[in-house]
C-alpha cells in the first residue's frame, strides 16, 4: 500500500519499494570479465563541461582499470592499449594497473568523447524509470599493443 510520509518541512515525496532484479549480464567463455563504468573526482559525465576546464590535466583520458592477477595472466602491462570488447560494441582504451580491483573484475571511467565508453554498455532500460544500464556489463579484451 502507497502512503505518504510527512516531513518537517511537508509533504515531500512518495517511496515505494520494489523488488531487486539483478542485471542479466552475465560472464561467459567469449566474455569473461565484468566491467564496472563510473566518474572520477576530476571530471563530470561525459566531460562536455568540464573537458573544457584545467581539470583535463588532471586526468586527461579514460583509462581501464585491471587487477594485477588479470594482467600477468593476459601478459598486459601499465599503460598498454586494448580492445575492450562487448556484445554490443568495442573502444579502445589504455589500461592501468590497479590491485583495488577484484580479478574477473574490470573498471573505466566514461568522461573522454574519444573513448565512448557507454558504446560498450547493454541497451536495457530499467523497467520503472526508463534509465540505461550503463553501470554493469560483460566484456572481453584483446591486445593491441603500446598505449594510445
Amino acid at each position: 500500500m502507497l502512503r505518504a510520509e510527512s516531513f518537517p518541512i511537508g509533504q515531500r515525496a512518495l517511496l515505494r519499494r520494489i523488488d531487486y532484479r539483478p542485471t542479466t549480464e552475465v560472464t561467459s567463455d567469449e566474455y569473461p570479465f565484468l566491467l564496472t563504468t563510473g566518474r572520477t573526482l576530476y571530471q563530470f559525465n561525459a566531460g562536455t563541461m568540464t573537458g573544457r576546464t584545467k581539470n583535463e590535466v588532471l586526468r586527461p583520458a579514460d583509462y581501464l582499470e585491471i587487477s594485477p592477477a588479470d594482467a600477468a595472466r593476459l601478459k598486459l602491462t601499465d599503460g598498454e592499449s586494448v580492445r575492450l570488447k562487448s556484445r554490443y560494441s568495442e573502444v579502445l582504451l589504455p589500461i592501468r594497473l590497479n590491485q583495488a580491483i577484484a580479478p574477473g573484475e574490470l573498471y573505466a571511467t566514461f568522461h573522454t568523447i574519444e573513448a565512448y565508453l557507454n558504446n560498450v554498455t547493454s541497451p536495457h532500460r530499467d523497467k520503472f524509470v526508463g534509465a540505461p544500464e550503463y553501470k554493469i556489463v560483460a566484456v572481453a579484451l584483446e591486445k593491441i599493443g603500446p598505449g594510445l
